[in-house]
Parts: C-alpha cells; structure tokens; sequence
C-alpha cells in the first residue's frame, strides 16, 4: 500500500480510491487466488506463488505460507519486483496513456 499511495500523489489521484483498491485486490486474491490457480490446473510452486504475490501483495503471501517455504519465497519475489516495477514504471506510463 505505501508504494501505491506514493506512486499516487506522484500521480495526483485520488488516495482513497487508491488505498481501497490495493486492499480490495488483497483481500479478493487471498480469498480467491488459490481457486482461480486450482481451476487453471496450474500445479507449479513458482506459479503459484509468484502469481500471488503480485496480485494479492502481502496477503497473498501470507496464503501461500501454508504451503511451504517454495510457495513464500516465491510470493516474496513477486510482491518485491511488482512494487519496484510499478514504482518505476507507472509514473512514466500513467501520464503517456492519459
């Protein structure tokens, strides 16, 4: 969340529908996320994990604990390269596409 509401003053939106998204997608890809892997067949640890990490953030992570240490590592890496891509990149890409 701190990343999305940084890279959002940058941007000058508006932070309240910011903070509210981060979390929804939190809490629907922790709900979800798991359903969604097992409806796709997806089988792999570094699927799985990457996936939630960097739909659902922290709280996809905190999912993929009961899983094993593969599944954690791997929702690490996804949750860190999301939050270093989005805030490098959506500053630049956000003001082209408006």
């Amino acid at each position: 969340m701190p990343i999305a509401i940084e890279v959002t003053d940058k941007l000058d939106g508006v932070m309240g529908i910011t903070a509210s998204t981060v979390l929804i997608a939190g809490v629907l890809g922790q709900m979800m996320g798991i359903g969604v892997l097992l409806f796709v067949k997806s089988t792999h640890p570094m699927a799985w994990g990457l996936s939630m990490g960097t739909a659902s953030h922290a709280l996809g992570t905190v999912r993929v604990m009961q899983m094993g240490s593969r599944f954690v590592a791997y929702a690490t890496v996804g949750l860190i390269l999301n939050g270093i891509l989005t805030a490098f990149l959506a500053p630049v890409i956000v003001p082209w596409l408006l």
